[in-house]
């Protein structure tokens, strides 16, 4: 017998979807930029795949098996004969939307939006704008789906939903921490990574190679949940995520330094002192800098720069908008910066190994002319998202960070290599650095490896 629910939505952090053309005029793209219901089941899919993987396995026989319910519960036409779906979906309501931007050049969005929101803003060239700006959905939208399922469905169903809203999030630059979504009417109060780590505690031991994509297996996936350095949640999503773009690279600023993130006394004189830019073109630093106001653990921010050490380059010129002489155009060189410029310049022997590679791909590196380090498979270009994803929860000044880590295998197997310029460049052999960003994440660990 079949029965009809609703449940209910709510967008927590901006989230970015686009339709036919996400980039086109303001009217046009907000006309396209809308709650819509196949994206939706696309992350359900995806959600269920990660849980039920981690049970069935990811080899041949339990990718046969995994097929198979996937199908049955949310249809399919592979293999000899069409499968039905066992769910029927409606969107029947959306309330409160709201479109806004949140990439604009201005302090207190650029804060996270020009790193975290990397390819949603407007792009120019020579002052010209070349690729219009994506507008983004306002939190605090909310949507309702109506299903139609038998009840032993909706069971399984809502395993997948509650993983949905707990691990990933919606559209654009989700694994980021955009798009994250409240289960506002969520039928069961257990918590949910208890739930999960339960559930998941007699496959323990039981999937000894690396599974072919992202599973919530304990042995090869971590979950933490990070609160403010004050050990309180944060007071707002956009501290949540000034948080997490500063874990992954602090921002200098290229119109001076941001005080407010960046507390350091070294780059304080550089602005103060008149440096002859003949004498004085980069400037080391001897010790780290002090810890930015907002992140997820002393021991990590700013880890994809911040190795070897803090090596600061830049300009010394005159800002017309202040009508002074200051540091400009100042950035951080990257922890590949000598293994980056080795593979532009072809010097020494390839492979050259960049560690930020890990964080996903393709990777651009901009002090280098645009250097872009992109996979190829059968000489195409492909994309392999980050290992390390994040989520933003919470409402009313109480936001945490969930931060996931996904170890399964990081390119297809055959003739995929790894090229910058033409030139082999190649990833950390194994998941250490990876595993130590984790690591330096100061949260408490609620799934895999360190739960206590």
């Amino acid at each position: 017998m079949l029965d009809i629910k609703e449940f209910r939505f709510k967008v927590v952090t901006p989230l970015y979807l686009g339709g036919v053309d996400p980039r086109a005029d303001e009217i046009q793209a907000k006309r396209d930029t809308q709650i819509r219901l196949r994206p939706v089941l696309a992350m359900w899919r995806y959600w269920f795949r990660a849980l039920k993987g981690a049970e069935l396995g990811t080899d041949a026989k339990g990718l046969e098996e995994l097929e198979k319910q996937e199908q049955r519960l949310f249809g399919g036409v592979r293999g000899k004969h069409p499968t039905a779906a066992g769910i029927r979906a409606r969107l029947v309501r959306v309330d409160n939307f709201n479109h806004s931007d949140y990439t604009e050049q201005e302090p207190h969005k650029s804060r996270y939006g020009r790193y975290l929101g990397y390819g949603l803003q407007e792009q120019k060239q020579r002052g010209v704008v070349i690729q219009n700006r994506r507008w983004a959905v306002k939190p605090g939208c909310e949507f309702t789906i109506a299903i139609t399922a038998a009840q032993s469905d909706f069971d399984t169903l809502v395993d997948v939903i509650d993983t949905w809203v707990h691990c990933g999030g919606l559209g654009a630059r989700h694994r980021r921490g955009w798009g994250c979504i409240e289960w506002t009417n969520r039928p069961r109060q257990v918590d949910y990574f208890k739930w999960l780590a339960e559930r998941m505690k007699r496959y323990e031991g039981k999937m000894s190679t690396e599974p072919e994509f992202d599973v919530l297996h304990p042995d090869w996936c971590r979950i933490q949940i990070c609160n403010a350095p004050s050990g309180e949640p944060f007071k707002s999503w956009g501290d949540a995520l000034v948080a997490v773009r500063n874990q992954l690279r602090i921002d200098a600023g290229r119109w001076g330094f941001d005080q407010r993130l960046v507390q350091d006394n070294e780059c304080k004189k550089l602005e103060d002192e008149r440096v002859d830019p003949k004498k004085k073109q980069a400037v080391q630093l001897a010790n780290p800098m002090n810890p930015p106001t907002l992140h997820l653990g002393e021991s990590g921010y700013g880890w994809r720069q911040r190795w070897p050490d803090w090596r600061l380059s830049g300009t010394w010129g005159f800002d017309k908008k202040t009508q002074t002489e200051k540091w400009l155009y100042a950035f951080y060189q990257g922890r590949d910066h000598d293994e980056a410029r080795k593979a532009r310049q072809g010097w020494g022997c390839s492979p050259y190994n960049l560690k930020n590679i890990h964080f996903g791909l393709p990777v651009a590196y901009p002090t280098w002319d645009g250097m872009m380090v992109e996979p190829k498979l059968d000489d195409k270009p492909i994309r392999r998202p980050s290992p390390i994803s994040f989520r933003i929860s919470g409402a009313n000044q109480n936001y945490r960070v969930t931060v996931l880590l996904f170890k399964s295998r990081f390119l297809p197997e055959g003739n995929c290599p790894i090229e910058a310029n033409g030139r082999s460049v190649q990833r950390p052999e194994d998941w250490q650095d990876l595993d130590a960003f984790f690591d330096a994440c100061h949260g408490y660990i609620v799934f895999g490896k360190g739960r206590k």
